[in-house]
This record gives structure tokens, sequence and C-alpha cells, in this order.
């Protein structure tokens, strides 16, 4: 058994809401993939307003509006802080499970968000500490970019400061092509190609102490083709720059989303989620699929020359809007988000996306990464479940984010709603080990606190098997004395059999008959996941922001086994 955490991601399987599926791999390449983040809601004054709620009258003419924040559409947190450390603490769960290997903070118009941060940076030390390979952290700085990358140095890097030291870990380092950043420095993206008095605030204008901290990648915006080695961070056309491709949700090739909708004429000059190069038109029918988004990858996985992916975005989420009558418009006006079909952001929405760009940004990236397609499986082997952990050592691990189910208790980024409090879940499971024999499967979950298995309405620890036909069974912990009950909940609930059922302080584990389960034959495939906190009509969106869900939302852990 593997030391490293992130092993067991490679066993993910699960289907999102369109049937699009996951696929468990063998092993993954070394192509990286990034996700542009954003630490700014809730900091720029109270973003009140959502436009998924607002008339269009109100979103065009309404001066009471300008120059706030306006959402595209709720997330499914919430309208939350940045800084809430539970949310940010399952945005690193879900991006780690997803394979990103590195966020790029937007930092672009100087702010650098340092409340922010002394919230969030502790939650990802933490992860880092306990086992997780977490996407590492790079700053992007365009605007006054020698001021703010200096000041992003001072507050985080200067290793001769305690944040210096103690967030050393947390920075990108990854060694890029033709054998630049060999040494391993922290990555930065900083402008250069300023001229005459804002000379000044280009990289090279910085301390040499400074410059030789940070391996640079250049911001060039849209001319990135005339910068060797810049980001890549161009929308319009994509192109492959020193080996990175930006891939976005979708573009705001007029200038502003809002034009497609506001400005008579327009619909088409704009690429949204719906968008196809096909036949060069937003199609609302083809929202929900994220076509352009699709597209977008299908560059980056047939060209071999791409080895780093840039996505754009996570979540960003509102838009200041814009005064009437601005650069020509006829009205008030949104430029990088405006609605659920012009906006970019790929974190799960509390409205028809769901969780939908989250899966397909997941699945994209798998097969972007993907170095052997073969399906792994385990050898045999049984387990005691009344001998202790020690008879588990043969078992296959599948690990857990301690934590994740915590209590929430924090600001909104909304001033007039009240700050969102939620209880957590009773069990925080930390592992789950599984083995199988010609006549059971075992199943052991291990929690970080003395388990409490016995509550009401079965939504506390349960596990959820499925089997490769599609038939669902649950095993639940609510039981008395060392029997549960299986039920099978495909269709209708049945009572499928029992199980063994042996309570540690802070394990439980089940010895389950395979015939209960319906697995025969040497070859045994099924999924699973373990909740607690959440009924089995509930593994869905609800997986993501309540109780606690192995692995996080609606995937689950492909279990692979080969009797001799």
């Amino acid at each position: 058994m593997k030391s490293n955490k992130n092993e067991c991601l490679r066993w993910l399987t699960g289907t999102d809401a369109l049937g699009r599926r996951v696929q468990p791999v063998s092993r993954f390449n070394d192509k990286q993939a990034g996700v542009f983040y954003f630490l700014w809601t809730g900091q720029h004054g109270s973003a009140a307003f959502d436009n998924s709620v607002l008339d269009i009258h109100t979103q065009r003419n309404d001066r009471g509006g300008e120059d706030v924040h306006h959402y595209w559409g709720k997330p499914l947190f919430g309208y939350y802080d940045s800084g809430d450390p539970w949310v940010f603490r399952k945005h690193l769960e879900m991006l780690t499970t997803a394979g990103v290997d590195y966020l790029v903070f937007d930092t672009t118009n100087s702010y650098y968000y340092e409340e922010v941060c002394r919230n969030i940076f502790p939650v990802a030390l933490e992860l880092l500490n306990d086992g997780w390979d977490i996407p590492r952290f790079v700053f992007d700085t365009n605007c006054r970019s020698s001021e703010t990358v200096a000041g992003i140095y001072r507050a985080y890097y200067d290793p001769d400061t305690p944040n210096g030291k103690r967030f050393a870990p947390l920075w990108y380092r990854h060694p890029d092509r033709n054998g630049r950043n060999a040494e391993g420095k922290p990555w930065i993206i900083a402008k250069n190609n300023e001229t005459g008095e804002n000379e000044k605030y280009n990289y090279d204008a910085l301390p040499k102490e400074i410059r030789d901290y940070f391996y640079l990648r250049e911001s060039a915006w849209f001319e990135e083709d005339k910068v060797p080695y810049a980001f890549a961070t161009d929308v319009d056309s994509p192109s492959v720059h020193e080996g990175m491709l930006s891939v976005s949700v979708a573009q705001h090739t007029s200038g502003a989303f809002s034009d497609s909708v506001f400005e008579e004429g327009a619909r088409d000059k704009n690429r949204g989620r719906g968008y196809s190069a096909a036949d060069k038109k937003n199609d609302a029918a083809r929202i929900a699929e994220g076509s352009c988004f699709q597209e977008e990858w299908q560059r980056a996985l047939d060209n071999a020359a791409v080895d780093n992916v840039f996505l754009t975005s996570w979540n960003e989420w509102v838009a200041q809007k814009q005064p009437f009558g601005l650069n020509g418009r006829s009205c008030c006006y949104f430029v990088d988000q405006y609605n659920t079909e012009f906006s970019r952001d790929i974190e799960p929405a509390d409205n028809e996306l769901g969780d939908n760009y989250y899966m397909q940004m997941l699945i994209n990236i798998r097969k972007f990464k993907c170095a052997d397609g073969v399906e792994p499986a385990v050898p045999a082997c049984s387990a005691d479940i009344r001998g202790g952990a020690d008879s588990w050592k043969n078992a296959t691990a599948y690990w857990s984010f301690a934590g994740d189910g915590a209590n929430r208790d924090y600001k909104s980024a909304n001033y007039a709603l009240p700050p969102y409090r939620q209880a957590g879940a009773v069990n925080d499971v930390t592992c789950v080990r599984v083995a199988c024999d010609k006549e059971f499967v075992y199943v052991r979950t291990e929690c970080g606190n003395d388990i409490s298995p016995q509550t009401s309405c079965g939504k506390h620890l349960n596990v959820h098997i499925l089997r490769e036909d599609g038939a669902a069974f649950t095993v639940n912990a609510q039981a008395r004395g060392n029997t549960a009950t299986v039920t099978e909940t495909t269709v209708a609930e049945r009572t499928a059999g029992l199980a063994e059922r042996v309570l540690e302080k802070n394990a439980l584990s089940f010895r389950i008959p395979r015939e209960v389960l319906g697995l025969s034959g040497n070859e045994v495939r099924f999924s699973f996941k373990v909740t607690d906190g959440l009924a089995k009509e509930e593994l869905g969106l609800k997986c993501y922001a309540q109780g606690k869900s192995v692995p996080v939302g609606r995937l689950y852990y492909a279990f692979r086994c080969k009797l001799d």
C-alpha cells in the first residue's frame, strides 16, 4: 500500500447528470493542468445582485447598480466570501480529486487579497501535511506588475520572513520546457512589455533579489505569440505557447458577454457555453453539455505539443456592471460574466448546470493525463473484521480528505445575507479499506473521531455499493449488535440480506456475503462510496455541500479484484 494518498484517485469512477462516464486508470503521465482561481468575492464591497433573478430591463438600465458586482448565477456553496476556509477546503478537495496541478490567482488588478490568503493558506498547508498532493499556487499580475510582484513577494514569499518559510511548500515549481526552471523556482506571471513612463512597472524593473527568486512566464494577454514563454491566456484563437494551451469555457469575443443579449443582432458575436465552431452559433440546447468547452479541450487532446493546459476559469462568478453608454454601448453592460449561457466558471452552480462542468473538466483532465487506460485490479484477500487494524494490511486503501465535513460558519459575500452556518458530518471518515475473497466483500471505514453510527432517518454513516449493471445497495451502519441490513435501492427498496458488523472506537467493519450483492465469478467489479449525514436519495449535488462523502460529490471509488 503506497503512502501517497493521491494514488487512490486513479480508481475514481462515476457518471454525471448527462451520462458522461469517469473511468479508472492505471497511471498518469506528467502533463500539467491549471485553473484560473479568483480571490475577490466579498472583497470589493457587497455583491448584492444576481443577474439570474433580475429582469433584463433592470440589468440594462438600472443606474443604481453601476460599478457593483453582479453574480451571473448562484454558486452551489452559496454567495460565499472568498475568505471562507470551509469553501476553500472544499475547492481544494474537488480540484485535487480532478487532477489539477496548480491554481493561478487573479491579481491582475494589483489587489493581492492578504486577508483572504491569511485565511485560506493554512487550509492548504493542512491538507499538504496530511499527505495530499494539492494544486500549488501561482500569482498572475498585470496592472502595475512590478509593484504587485514586490507586494506579493514581501507578503508571502520572502524567505527571510516567517510567512516565506511557512508558505514555501505551496508554490508551483514545475520545471518548464528546454531545461528552464530546472532549479524549481516558484512561478510568477508578470508583465514585461510596458514602454515609456510605464517601464517602471515591468518585471525587469524589480530588484535583482526578487527577479532571481521567481521563474517568470510573461503576461502578454493577446500578444503572446510575440513573447517567448508567455503565459497562455489568449481565448479567441488559442495557440500553443511552449507547450501551454489556454482552454476556456466560453469567450467574450465582442469585448463584453452581455452584448449577446443586450445589443441587437449580436447574439453570436460572443462564444457562450453552447457555442460550436461547426456552425459558429450559440445554441442554448448545447449549454448543459458544454460544447464550447469540449471543443477547446479537444484541441489540447489532439495536439501532441501540448503538455500544460490552463483552464479559464473556476470561480470568478461576478462582474462589475459597467456604466450606461460607456464605450459606445446603448446601455449598461457586463464584460467577463453575464448569465448562465455567457459565463465561464467551472465550479458547480445551484442551477441547471449543477456539476456538469466540474465533471467535464475531471473527465478531460484524466484523458489528458492518462498514460495507461488499463483498469487496475488487486488480488483477492480476506480480512478478519474482529481482528483490528492489522487484519486489513492487505486490503486496498481509499483515502478521504480529513475535515471536509466540518461545521461551516462564515460571512456571505452578500452583506445583506446572514452568515453561512451549517452543521457538518458526525463522523469524519478518513480512510476506507476494501477486500474480497470467494465468499465475502470486506469494508472497513476509519474515522478521525469516535464513531457514532446510531442516528435516525438513515442519514449517517452508510456504505453505498453500485454493481456494474447499475444495481445499487446500501449497508446501513445504524444497526444493533453485530448485524447490519443490506438494502437494495435500485428501484424500490428491498432487503437483500444481512452483513456482519463490528464497531471499534474509530472504525466500523463489515463482512458482506457476495451473494447478497449479486457478485459472482472470479472477477469482482463494483463501485462504492461512504457517506455521513446524507440519505441514500441525496447521492448527487448534496454530496458536495452537505455532510461527508468519500469520494467527493457524485463520484465513486472503483474496486476491481481477480480471484485465483
